[in-house]
Order: structure tokens, then sequence, then C-alpha cells
């Protein structure tokens, strides 16, 4: 209701450290996935893998995957490891430009929003490149500021690591 996000797009979860990753994903993990979580999280990678069964529907769109990433800021670290895994998104308008500060976000949602924390501006400025390991080969759903294309087609999967 706040971002006027369609409910059949589903929230990323951020994570808090690797540990959590089997709260909401089906193990155990291929090499493939171990390797691209120790070279690139955290970071702005973010990794649609199998949900493990009974997570709430926001979370996989009534699908069979969900996308998760531990994010390189501290605080949403330490928030996601005292709270558990976090359904998130983009502190935006669906649809409208990322936010880079809280400026920002403050004129995009004002009066939709109780509290805005402002943990700083944005680092990279652009979202997380999303990659989905479920399908072979993977597939880059969201170019980011990691690149794993050429020429807009997904690299074979020794390229990836």
């Amino acid at each position: 209701a706040i971002k006027d996000r369609p409910p059949e797009k589903a929230l990323p979860v951020l994570l808090g450290d690797v540990e959590q990753v089997s709260q909401v994903v089906v193990g155990p993990l291929p090499e493939l996935v171990r390797s691209l979580m120790a070279r690139h999280w955290p970071g702005p990678l973010t990794l649609v893998l199998p949900a493990r069964p009974g997570l709430p529907q926001n979370l996989t769109a009534g699908g069979a995957t969900v996308a998760v990433r531990i994010p390189d800021h501290a605080f949403l670290q330490e928030l996601a490891r005292r709270a558990g895994p976090l359904a998130s998104s983009s502190a935006n308008r669906s649809g409208a430009p990322s936010c880079a500060t809280a400026q920002e976000v403050l004129v995009q949602l004002a009066g939709r929003v109780p509290l805005i924390v402002d943990g700083g501006p944005a680092r990279l400025g652009q979202p997380s490149t999303v990659l989905d390991l479920t399908v072979d080969p993977p597939r880059v759903l969201r170019p980011g500021p990691i690149s794993f294309t050429q020429g807009g087609i997904s690299c074979p999967r020794n390229d990836l690591i």
C-alpha cells in the first residue's frame, strides 16, 4: 500500500549473516551459490533461490523461489541478526526512480510512512543485481553494480565464480 507495489511481485529478504540463509532457502546450497555468497556478500547481489516451504506469500508471490541478500550496511545486518530475516523493498514508489537519500524518500513517500531512518546516502545509488539461480543457465533478472552479462545474455556458470 505504501509503495503501490503489485501483490504478485515478491518482496526480497534481507539477512544479517549467511547462517540465516537456511531459514528461508531450501538446502543444501550448491557450490556455485556458496561461492557467490562468499565473493559478493555483504553487498549488492540478490540471489533468487528455492524457497523453504511455508514462507509467507508476500516473500514468494505464491511461487517456489525467494530472493535473498546480505546488505553492506552494518545497521541492517545487525537488525536482521536480532529480528531475523527481514522482508524488504526499496524505499520508493513502485515504478519511480530509486531514492539515494532519506530526503528523496521523504519526498516520494510523504504522508505514507510514520518513520524514516536516515542511514546516510546510498553508497552505490542503484539497486542490487538480481541473479536467478533456480534456472540453468542462471539468469540476470535485474542488472546492477555486479555484472554477469555479456551482450545481455547470462554468462556460463563458470564465468559467475
